[in-house]
């Protein structure tokens, strides 16, 4: 397996196996993370969910892709995220 640190792709294997490991540990840490934040509630506008900052109806493949998105592509973008 390739290693793209380059303070362990030079070790043995046991450094690489430790640098795993650490490595998924953080990952399943980080995603216990974001799992654990507490989401913004979507706006609605009658049973219509709209963007909670431009208040235009949300596009439904943004919303297939993440349906608990609370703000439009393009709103985002303004904002910088």
């Amino acid at each position: 397996m390739e290693i793209d640190n380059p303070n362990v792709a030079t070790g043995d294997d046991a450094d690489k196996a430790s640098y795993l490991i650490e490595l998924q540990t953080q990952t399943a840490l980080a995603s216990q993370r974001a799992a654990a934040m507490p989401q913004k509630e979507q706006c609605k506008d009658g049973g219509t969910i709209v963007c909670c900052e431009c208040f235009e109806p949300m596009n439904p493949a943004r919303l297939k892709a993440i349906p608990t998105a609370s703000s439009c592509v393009e709103c985002l973008e303004a904002m910088g995220k």
